[in-house]
């Protein structure tokens, strides 16, 4: 069965088909429409759809989907838990939900602390048991280094690209080591704390700004694990679950 996964964010929506656990195909839209989905369908001969939404609500889309794909399309919500505890007293976003979802695929029954590296940087922490044990929220690189520039009256604002060392020497330089060293500090900090409560040994990273952020990480000793796709590895778990369980109850019925 090909699966269509949509991870609707803030600034870039990321299309992915699998074929099971294998990625067939990715692409990042920022202005997603009907007319590419469709084609992507009739492509990759798609069967089932998820969509997953952080930012604005695309209604027609998911009216579309539904018409499509009838029982095969779903809309990912975070009180979906599969049997999973989530120790979280309000409601969960579901970037992280899918985050965590992919990381008890890849690694089960292993504790590790998942950091997602983007527009915000998410730290959250599965346990041996593949609970989510909760996490924190900061900003991310980028929106570190536009806060400090639209807060402050002479502060440039700055690229996240280009070189970090531990001090700089010039505004640029210093604004960029700041933003990264203080994103790798709070990473650290979280990660000691997720290893004396939890026995984490790993940071699994996704998130755009990821590879910048884990050679710095990996300076420091820690061992550091990589998945560019892991909100829509999660999504991809997520509804192949799904799908197996409605199966199951068909047949009992």
């Amino acid at each position: 069965m090909t699966n269509l996964t949509l991870d609707i964010g803030n600034s870039v929506s990321k299309i992915d088909i699998w074929n099971g656990e294998t990625l067939l195909f990715h692409e990042n839209s920022n202005n997603l429409s009907i007319e590419e989905i469709l084609k992507l369908i009739e492509k990759f001969n798609v069967s089932s759809s998820i969509i997953s939404e952080v930012g604005k609500e695309n209604k027609e889309l998911k009216i579309f989907l539904k018409e499509l794909l009838g029982d095969n399309f779903i809309e990912f919500r975070p009180e979906f838990l599969l049997g999973h505890h989530i120790h979280y007293s309000s409601q969960l976003g579901v970037d992280r939900l899918a985050a965590f979802l992919g990381a008890i695929e890849l690694y089960p029954d292993i504790p590790l602390l998942i950091v997602d590296a983007g527009t915000a940087l998410t730290v959250d922490i599965v346990n041996r048991e593949g609970d989510f044990c909760g996490g924190n929220i900061s900003l991310g690189l980028a929106s570190r280094l536009k806060a400090i520039h639209e807060m402050t009256s002479r502060l440039p604002e700055v690229s996240a690209e280009g070189f970090t060392s531990m001090f700089g020497n010039d505004t640029e330089s210093a604004l960029r080591n700041g933003a990264v060293n203080g994103i790798v500090g709070e990473i650290i900090f979280d990660f000691n704390n997720a290893r004396n409560l939890y026995g984490c040994e790993t940071i699994l990273f996704t998130g755009g700004d990821a590879p910048k952020i884990i050679p710095v990480v990996e300076k420091e000793g820690v061992a550091c694990e990589y998945d560019k796709y892991l909100v829509s590895r999660g999504l991809n778990y997520f509804m192949g679950k799904t799908l197996a369980l409605k199966q199951t109850h068909r047949f009992v019925d």
